[in-house]
């Protein structure tokens, strides 16, 4: 079978499974071979698959080291300091309405906002967000 694979917008093959094994292709390279409707990334092919995957594990140990580090340093101080002020106005509160308890909104807002605020999908994508080039 010939596949074709494109490169700055132009068409290279026809080439071999095993040629285009050899191709510095990305996973986001687009390929075709013929039965196919459209161009497809070279990660949906199953043939091409396992030059991936080998790729993904290398760069988790490379982000691993320096990067993650401390964006998970910056996570836990970030949840620090909300879960304590959220229990310190609490007990503000508690002391200024001369209660034993400190009131049930503070003790939510520290313990199930504060991780939510520093660990969450959202936070990653808005707060941790980092330059993907």
């Amino acid at each position: 079978m010939n596949y074709y694979y494109a490169k700055n917008e132009e068409k290279i093959g026809p080439l071999t499974l095993d040629e285009l094994k050899k191709v510095d292709i990305k996973d986001d390279t687009l390929v075709w071979y013929e039965g196919l409707d459209d161009w497809i990334k070279a990660e949906e092919l199953k043939e091409l698959k396992s030059l991936f995957k080998t790729e993904a594990v290398g760069n988790l140990k490379n982000e691993s080291n320096g990067k993650k580090w401390g964006i998970r340093v910056g996570k836990f101080i970030t949840f620090f300091i909300l879960f304590w002020i959220f229990i310190i106005i609490g007990i503000a509160q508690m002391t200024m309405q001369e209660r034993h308890t400190i009131p049930a909104l503070w003790m939510i807002l520290a313990f199930i906002l504060s991780p939510y605020l520093a660990y969450s999908k959202w936070a990653n994508n808005n707060i941790w967000r980092r330059n993907k080039s």
